[in-house]
């Protein structure tokens, strides 16, 4: 990275001052992994289309300037339910219900296919999260926590390449 590439406003630049990354640092030495501020960065995005988007802007930065850090386990994202369905406790005929959480439209329209639905929450983003929400993500934090793991690095590499 050259010298200037990134404004200093620019969002970038702030990630990389947050987390203390510098340019032509190697950090594969464990010395100069250990002088970066934190152990992870953690993406929060909305989980819909837009949101893979940045996912996968900040996953190129990092894989273009650092890819080492993807081997080491620098990426983690936080995965949200864009759908919340009240089910029909298992098995049927069962008294009552019980919230179940969905990651994709394809899996709730699967399971409501085969299942009993009461009442449906579509949320289209982290902001649409009720304070109830939030208090039972948070209280399960860890749960919706995923590592971004990068295990196929040549097929991976190649993605990359021609997405970016």
């Amino acid at each position: 990275m050259k010298d200037g590439e990134f404004d200093d406003k620019s969002e970038l630049q702030k990630i990389m001052n947050i987390m203390g990354l510098q340019s032509g640092v190697d950090y594969s030495v464990e010395s100069n992994r250990k002088t970066l501020r934190y152990g992870h960065i953690l993406i929060a995005s909305d989980y819909d289309v837009d949101g893979f988007h940045i996912k996968g802007l900040l996953i190129n930065f990092v894989h273009h300037y650092w890819p080492v850090l993807l081997d080491a386990g620098l990426l983690q994202e936080f995965i949200t339910p864009i759908i919340m369905a009240e089910v029909q406790n298992e098995p049927e005929g069962r008294r009552g219900t019980t919230w179940k959480e969905f990651f994709s439209e394809a899996d709730f329209a699967d399971y409501r296919d085969t299942h009993t639905v009461r009442s449906v929450k579509y949320f289209k983003g982290l902001g649409t999260f009720q304070e109830r929400d939030q208090a039972r993500i948070g209280a399960h934090f860890k749960d919706y926590i995923k590592q971004i793991v990068w295990s196929n690095k040549d097929l991976e590499k190649k993605y990359i390449d021609i997405l970016f």
